[in-house]
């Protein structure tokens, strides 16, 4: 979605041949996938999603889970950040990832610098970098909803489908249209990244 709130579903599993010919029926939002290694900050226990993307920093936040995997997420514009990032939020991620440090005297320079200074101070930190194709479709029955489909190829071969509209029952709508979960786990990235993490995989 536009950067703002919305509902989310996500699932991760191996998806079906005929679910799969159907999402790829839906109408294309841009005429080529996109390639890309997301590169997630990720310990123990954290409830916000850090990602590192073609050189920004972005911050996606969870603000409720409502059940069956469906999730409000805030993705505000002001939170897209590109290097020099502020020490005000380095501070703030570094807390929210438990890394014990003292507070940033300056910008921080680069995501090298960031990898480092966080990396330095905390031993659960990890970097996960997860590779993926993925394809994003205008929703069935909501045309202002986003199917994204992303076939990940690191750290496990695995399919992620996700539904993203601008209410909850949009979302179930959506997902009831297409009869999902179906063989897929109602799973968030943040949980994702929990199993990535420790070493899990979810087909493994």
């Amino acid at each position: 979605m536009a950067f703002g709130t919305h509902w989310e579903w996500r699932g991760f599993g191996v998806l079906s041949e005929a679910l799969d010919k159907e999402l790829r029926m839906l109408p294309a939002l841009f005429p080529d996938s996109q390639v890309v290694t997301d590169r997630y900050l990720w310990s123990p226990g954290c409830e916000i999603n850090f990602k590192l993307r073609f050189g920004d920093f972005k911050i996606k936040r969870c603000i409720e889970t409502v059940g069956d995997g469906v999730s409000r997420w805030m993705e505000d514009p002001e939170e897209n950040y590109s290097f020099p990032l502020e020490a005000a939020v380095f501070d703030e991620v570094a807390g929210a990832l438990g890394v014990g440090c003292s507070p940033a005297e300056a910008p921080v320079a680069s995501e090298e610098e960031l990898l480092e200074s966080l990396g330095a101070a905390g031993a659960g930190l990890r970097v996960i970098p997860v590779a993926k194709e993925r394809w994003q479709y205008r929703a069935p029955l909501h045309g202002d909803g986003i199917i994204e489909l992303a076939e990940i190829s690191a750290p496990e071969k695995i399919t992620s489908v996700s539904v993203e509209h601008e209410t909850e029952v949009g979302v179930r709508e959506i997902m009831a249209g297409l009869r999902l979960p179906g063989d897929l786990q109602s799973v968030s990235y943040l949980e994702a990244l929990e199993v990535w993490g420790q070493e899990g995989t979810f087909l493994g």
